[in-house]
């Protein structure tokens, strides 16, 4: 049912919908619907207070929200603060992250606790529970997408002529956790040493015999500790925790990961794009030949 349908429904039955429900409970239901029109607009955004719905119409990053009358960035979402005055919104958040007293301490918590998701199509916030399937649903409009990439998932793509086989998928780009969580920890170490990127390895409580601190997604929909043993060199995390640590850092560095891949990984990648995969030549040494794959992934298909 198309939102035409949905529109000319709820005008049919408004009328005996105000006769059962409460006032304020049809009220509700009013907003909720004139939101969800709302949402093609790309000025609609969500209050970071109040979680109301509206349209933005000033220009700048500044909006008010017209029900609590409180601030929330119209770029990064996030609530405003004096500070994010004159500064872009990745030089206001790396405001934030130097100025908390507990940085040192907790800074792979905060790569791996503190970030929600938006939602690529309707720009809803969500806490990103750690853990679990990457296909998210958005509960607002319904969208499924991937958490650690934001590519859509679709069972009717026909983006390539592979896709026609795929069933539900996306198009997760090579540096996506959906395929860098295979890859084990030294080799997503290695990337960030040759990025000259630095990462925690030691906890920061100093036990490295304590269960995982992690907050994920249990099966009953609650979050919960995630327990598992840690191990040496993991900054405390188990691998599954430390290695969505590592990814973090790399996508945020934008660090290809094409030279760590394999030269089975990277046929994959070229045969996902449906390209021809070019073959090893005769007397071609495996590491030369793994060498052309990676120049013609990096060349063919850039990560910026």
């Amino acid at each position: 049912m198309d939102k035409a349908e949905v529109s000319y429904y709820f005008a049919k039955i408004d009328p005996m919908l105000q006769s059962l429900l409460e006032r304020d409970v049809f009220d509700l239901l009013h907003r909720k619907l004139r939101d969800i029109s709302l949402m093609d607009d790309e000025r609609f955004r969500w209050c970071s207070h109040c979680g109301c719905g509206f349209i933005n119409e000033r220009i700048g990053c500044k909006m008010q929200c017209p029900e609590c009358k409180k601030y929330t960035c119209f770029e990064c979402k996030e609530k405003w603060e004096a500070q994010h005055d004159g500064l872009t919104c990745k030089q206001f958040k790396q405001w934030k992250q130097d100025n908390n007293p507990d940085a040192q301490a907790a800074k792979v918590d905060r790569y791996l606790e503190i970030h929600g998701i938006d939602c690529p199509k309707c720009n809803a916030r969500y806490d990103l529970a750690r853990g679990g399937c990457l296909h998210f649903t958005c509960t607002n409009c319904k969208h499924g997408f991937c958490s650690g990439c934001n590519q859509e998932y679709s069972s009717t793509c026909r983006k390539y002529k592979s896709c026609a086989k795929k069933g539900m998928h996306a198009h997760h780009p090579r540096y996506c956790l959906f395929y860098l969580r295979d890859q084990n920890v030294h080799e997503l170490q290695q990337l960030l040493q040759n990025g000259e990127v630095e990462f925690d390895i030691e906890p920061r409580n100093g036990n490295q015999n304590a269960g995982c601190t992690v907050q994920e997604q249990k099966e009953t929909l609650v979050d919960q500790m995630c327990g598992k043993c840690v191990k040496a060199q993991n900054a405390g995390l188990c691998e599954v925790h430390y290695k969505e640590y590592l990814v973090s850092l790399i996508n945020k560095n934008n660090i290809d990961p094409a030279e760590i891949l394999t030269v089975e990984q990277l046929r994959m990648c070229i045969e996902r794009h449906d390209m021809k995969v070019p073959e090893i030549h005769q007397m071609e040494h495996e590491d030369v030949y793994r060498k052309r794959l990676v120049q013609m992934v990096q060349t063919k298909f850039p990560i910026n």
